[in-house]
């Protein structure tokens, strides 16, 4: 009786061990595959990762009666470096992203905007980080993407300092209506940043979300 008793036992240890294991590996695959795509993609084309993400966390609810909270925990931080390792090839690099402020670096700051259709007047306000309009300048009223860069000089005359600027669109078309502007900014990649679940490029002291990573032909 306790020979069964103790036989039946090893199976069941060993399927769990076989089970636990199946499920180890399948991690593993998956962190290699989303390695080998975030090595090899396209700085101007990211991969988005949501989707491999979304497929471990469902092998995870598969597997978790075998699964332990110390291995997810490691896998996950194991994706996370994965993220990490592949975001400092933006190092040094220019990159285009949705958003409306950018550091001003080396007397060159750096906008794009898109207009919808044909504006009857633009405005372009450069703000500081306080809401304090800076410096102003009407924009370009054809429909499509313009690029605007400013050298800092300020209304009266003077050189803003080197800092994080906002760049506040107000675009009417002929009937008075407010156009819905798509704004982005644009510079280099000096550093790299995570919060623990999500990884950022900073250009000098502006931190920008990979997620809004965008590329705008033509410019």
């Amino acid at each position: 009786m306790s020979e069964v008793s103790a036989t039946s036992s090893t199976v069941q240890s060993s399927t769990t061990s076989t089970t636990q294991t199946s499920a180890e590996e399948s991690y593993q695959m998956w962190i290699s595959i989303l390695a080998t795509q975030l090595e090899n993609q396209d700085p101007t084309d990211p991969v988005d990762t949501t989707e491999y993400t979304n497929q471990l966390i469902g092998i995870s609810q598969l597997e978790q009666q075998t699964l332990s909270n110390e291995t997810m925990s490691s896998l996950l931080v194991s994706l996370q470096s994965v993220e990490n390792d592949t975001s400092y090839g933006y190092l040094g690099e220019e990159i285009t992203a949705l958003g409306d402020t950018v550091p001003l670096s080396d007397g060159t700051a750096k906008w794009i905007y898109d207009l919808p259709s044909d504006a009857s007047s633009v405005e372009l306000e450069v703000q500081d980080t306080d809401g304090n309009v800076v410096y102003t300048v009407d924009g370009e009223t054809s429909s499509g993407v313009h690029t605007f860069t400013w050298d800092g000089t300020s209304d009266d005359g003077s050189i803003a300092e080197d800092a994080p600027y906002v760049l506040a669109i107000s675009a009417y078309n002929d009937e008075g209506e407010l156009l819905d502007v798509t704004q982005y900014v644009q510079g280099t990649v000096t550093n790299i940043a995570s919060d623990g679940t999500e990884t950022f490029l900073v250009m000098d002291g502006v931190s920008v979300s990979k997620s809004t990573l965008a590329y705008v032909p033509g410019v």
